[in-house]
């Protein structure tokens, strides 16, 4: 046995481990492992590694945590090593300062792992059907966060086309989520932006996203009183803030689009 490096005072089981930095290759002879019951990590000399070759592969040494959300605290580590004969230094000590970091959440607009513009809301529109009940935006829209299963607000906003009146809102399944779950929805008095406020979980907020839904006038061009084509065929853009309970907020925006059908 080279030398010996224990997590200590303030180790953490299942979160904690010490390793060897990535990307450093190891003098000759010098092997590492680590024994998370013990949270040791022990390097040993299996040929003819020098003194200055231990010292360059303990400046490598380096803490590690494998949770989202770490226990902050110190951590004392106690550091000893031997020589060629068994002798053992003294045991010195070093104590690593373990800072949570905050994640940010994410906003999955179709559910399969990767942002959307929406097409999956924006297919179903049909000239004219949906100025009154309006067509779900994201209806199989997913929220994640690495180290939160909160969130606090969830804004919205949407870039409606000059021409036309459109508006975004929420549907009566996502206001009935908001009021079970003591959640206040507001909107600006165009109806362009939504702003979800209070604590709530990520089902809830999940559900009352994907009953957001956009209301338009608009006609097909293939209608004999129908509105220009361009009109019909531009991308109206949504913008999505949501922010978690730790107040870390994320932007992600996406666009709405329509398919060129005849009511």
């Amino acid at each position: 046995t080279v030398a010996i490096i224990q997590i200590g005072t303030g180790r953490i089981p299942g979160e904690d481990g010490l390793g060897i930095k990535s990307g450093f290759t190891p003098p000759s002879g010098l092997n590492s492992a680590f024994d998370a019951t013990t949270g040791t990590l022990t390097i040993t000399n299996s040929g003819n590694a020098t003194l200055a070759d231990l010292k360059s592969m303990l400046a490598k040494v380096v803490y590690t945590n494998t949770s989202e959300s770490p226990t902050p605290g110190a951590r004392k580590l106690n550091i000893k090593i031997a020589d060629d004969v068994g002798m053992e230094s003294n045991e010195i000590t070093k104590n690593v300062n373990v800072t949570a970091i905050n994640d940010k959440p994410t906003v999955d607009f179709d559910g399969v792992g990767s942002l959307s513009a929406g097409d999956a809301g924006g297919i179903l529109f049909v000239s004219g059907v949906h100025s009154s009940n309006g067509v779900e935006v994201v209806p199989n829209a997913k929220l994640s966060d690495a180290d939160s299963m909160q969130y606090s607000q969830m804004v919205l906003t949407l870039s409606p086309h000059s021409n036309h009146l459109e508006t975004i809102e929420a549907n009566s399944d996502a206001l009935s989520v908001a009021e079970t779950a003591g959640v206040s929805i507001s909107s600006n008095t165009a109806k362009t932006t939504i702003t979800v406020s209070n604590i709530a979980s990520t089902e809830i907020y999940e559900k009352i996203l994907q009953n957001i839904v956009f209301k338009s006038p608009i006609k097909s061009p293939t209608l004999s009183d129908g509105d220009p084509e361009a009109d019909f065929n531009d991308a109206r853009p949504i913008s999505v803030v949501l922010t978690d309970r730790d107040s870390n907020p994320v932007l992600d925006s996406g666009t709405l689009t329509f398919n060129n059908e005849a009511s």
